[in-house]
């Protein structure tokens, strides 16, 4: 299939069916849906907006696997289990750095990155596969993902600032004072 090397070096890629871009939209939208769950009670204790938003990411996720499955005239779609740790960042686990709840503006910062970069990839990964669909009849609602992809991408982006500059502010006394 797809990812073969050609003798030039460039990437050759593979014409997908209807049921290969429908298995493969399905299991990345899984994903995100576990991604932005477990990010949702990350931020539970730093964060109750930025936790209610992470929410809000994964029902979107749950609204396009339902847009899926009506497309696929099938109430069958397989789900496969990852682990919770499968999103976090491998100098986290290397260094045994990992906490999962978010502790601090650092650590936001850092995971809201993760997220970003996810989304990012996320956008590419549907830009891909409508690229390869055999026929253009999933133009459309890949055009579409690709689109919630991008704002997500900003909201992320916006969530990344924003954690950025509660880390700028500490209480001193009872008065929020800006650290510089």
């Amino acid at each position: 299939m797809g990812g073969e090397m050609s003798d030039d070096n460039q990437q050759t890629t593979s014409i997908l069916l209807d049921n290969d871009v429908l298995r493969m939209a399905y299991e990345k939208e899984s994903d995100r849906i576990r991604f932005y769950q477990q990010l949702t009670l990350r931020f539970l204790p730093f964060n109750l907006g930025i936790s209610r938003l992470m929410k809000e990411l994964a029902k979107e996720s749950e609204e396009r696997l339902r847009l899926l499955l009506r497309l696929s005239h099938s109430e069958e779609a397989q789900e496969r289990r990852m682990p919770a740790e499968a999103y976090l960042p491998s100098e986290e686990k290397a260094n045994g750095l990992y906490h999962f709840f978010v502790v601090d503006s650092l650590m936001a910062v850092n995971v809201l990155e993760l997220a970003w970069q996810k989304e990012c990839g996320v956008k590419r990964f549907y830009e891909d596969l409508c690229s390869r669909s055999a026929t253009c009849a999933w133009d459309a609602v890949l055009g579409n993902f690709i689109k919630q992809a991008k704002r997500q991408a900003c909201i992320v982006q916006e969530c990344k600032d924003q954690a950025y500059l509660l880390g700028q502010w500490r209480r001193d006394q009872g008065v929020l004072r800006r650290i510089v």
